[in-house]
């Protein structure tokens, strides 16, 4: 599905609902963390910029999660963190 997303492009208020439940919760299991935490990243962009401001704070939340269990840098989850609550 996603693959299909990608290829042929997709509404952009679609993509961050799609990326939280893909990234976030299937591709945990099945990519490297660092690539969901990538993609959660990004689907925050799109998410604000779509007006989707609660679905990117739920993106930003997760790529957190998932860059610490990822084994990401402390202090550079915590420079994502405070970018966010800005």
């Amino acid at each position: 599905g996603m693959s299909l997303l990608q290829r042929f492009g997709s509404p952009v208020d679609i993509m961050p609902k799609a990326y939280l439940f893909y990234y976030g919760f299937v591709a945990v299991h099945t990519e490297p963390l660092q690539v969901c935490a990538e993609n959660m990243r990004k689907s925050f962009e799109v998410g604000m910029s779509a007006g989707e401001s609660m679905l990117a704070v739920y993106n930003t939340i997760l790529s957190v999660k998932i860059s610490m269990f990822g084994g990401e840098n402390l202090q550079a989850c915590l420079t994502e963190v405070d970018y966010h609550l800005e």
